[in-house]
């Protein structure tokens, strides 16, 4: 309805999931997202399908939430998950995500780092599901600067330059027999 009453006629709508979405492989031009794929539980299936979707040029500009070293208490709460708290990844995790799905210039473009005061309203009044006497404030306090809004963007890399790009990851607990 929005799309129509814009006068919108080159926008197709489709329901899917985003670790399995209803596209043919290289058929998007753009993925945009907005606070989505901290939900998912499989977020390297989610970026493998923007990967897979993506027509080569194809952009992305997402905007998430990141976390690093959140407390337990945040990372287990069915609160902070439906808050998009819990589910969040590091911004250096997001973004390897992306390249080993085969983006290139992938990069922040803003971020906006939350304080103690924006993660209580958050948080709510449930203060992340936890248990009666536990003080909101504090565990808000815990949690600040730890969590902010991070845009990315990044590009689809066109067939003649993808096979001259390295790609260098730091090695993994597995790759220890290898070398």
């Amino acid at each position: 309805r929005n799309a129509k009453e814009a006068g919108l006629t080159i926008v197709e709508f489709r329901f899917g999931e985003a670790e399995k979405m209803p596209v043919e492989d290289a058929s998007v031009d753009r993925v945009i997202s907005n606070c989505v794929i901290n939900l998912s539980p499989d977020k390297p299936a989610v970026f493998a399908e923007i990967g897979r979707i993506l027509r080569p040029g194809g952009r992305i500009s997402i905007s998430d939430i990141v976390a690093q070293d959140l407390p337990q208490p945040v990372r287990k709460s069915r609160d902070a998950w439906t808050g998009c708290l819990a589910g969040a990844i590091s911004e250096e995790e997001y973004v390897r995500g992306l390249e080993k799905a085969g983006l290139r210039e992938v990069k922040v473009t803003s971020r906006i780092v939350y304080d103690a005061s924006q993660l209580k309203g958050l948080f709510g009044s449930s203060c992340c599901g936890a248990g009666a006497g536990q003080d909101t404030a504090a565990l808000a306090d815990a949690a600040a600067g730890k969590i902010w809004s991070a845009r990315f963007e990044g590009v689809k890399p066109q067939p003649a330059s993808a096979g001259t790009e390295v790609t260098i990851e730091p090695a993994q607990k597995g790759d220890l027999p290898a070398v």
